[in-house]
């Protein structure tokens, strides 16, 4: 339970910094080492269900896309910040 409460609270912390693979791979993590479903981090974190399955079909692509994906969140977010 203790993980899962670290877990929890390390995504507060950092979901600003993550790009939408990084958070599939974060909840990916969180499910397989502190052995809660999905429902359950979407529960934790306020998000709908379909949003955490969303980002986890994101780890299906390529990797090519995937870091397409990666690059462009992080020019997108440092233009927020110009």
């Amino acid at each position: 339970m203790d993980d899962d409460v670290g877990f929890k609270q390390r995504y507060i912390e950092n979901i600003r910094r993550m790009d939408p693979i990084e958070e599939a791979e974060f909840f990916e993590r969180w499910k397989q080492q502190c052995g809660i479903t999905y429902i359950e981090i979407a529960r934790k974190i306020g998000k709908s269900v379909d949003y955490i399955y969303k980002r986890i079909r994101l780890l299906e692509l390529p990797e090519s896309a995937k870091d397409e994906i990666k690059r462009k969140y992080k020019r997108f977010r440092n233009h927020q910040y110009i």
